[in-house]
């Protein structure tokens, strides 16, 4: 998050999403998925350059177009051994569900100081 805020652009080298980007982005998106199933971890709202960066790649339309769903994101990851792994009732209910993607970002309120 400190790095990203630093940053004056949208993207990692600029105005529009380069292909360090769309190597980045895929996997931040996966770790918020995957991890707040598998391990109930969500990314603080606080982190707000961070969720700035996810917000700017989710409105992108390739970001958007090449993005899986929710739920074979987290059936990947819950496939692999060395991460936890989900019920077969929870396998069967992601395989059966609507296709969800979670492009929302938290909204954070931050108290402005006015004085007279």
């Amino acid at each position: 998050d400190e790095f990203l805020s630093t940053l004056s652009t949208p993207f990692l080298s600029g105005s529009d999403l380069s292909h360090l980007d769309c190597e980045v982005l895929p996997k931040l998106h996966h770790l918020r998925v995957a991890a707040s199933v598998l391990r109930g971890y969500h990314i603080p709202a606080t982190y707000t350059s961070l969720w700035r960066y996810l917000h700017h790649g989710y409105n992108h339309h390739v970001f958007r177009r090449s993005c899986p769903p929710d739920q074979e994101i987290v059936l990947h990851w819950a496939g692999r051994p060395d991460t936890p792994t989900i019920s077969t009732e929870n396998h069967n209910m992601l395989t059966r569900e609507i296709p969800k993607f979670s492009f929302d970002i938290p909204a954070l309120a931050v108290p402005v100081k006015i004085e007279n």
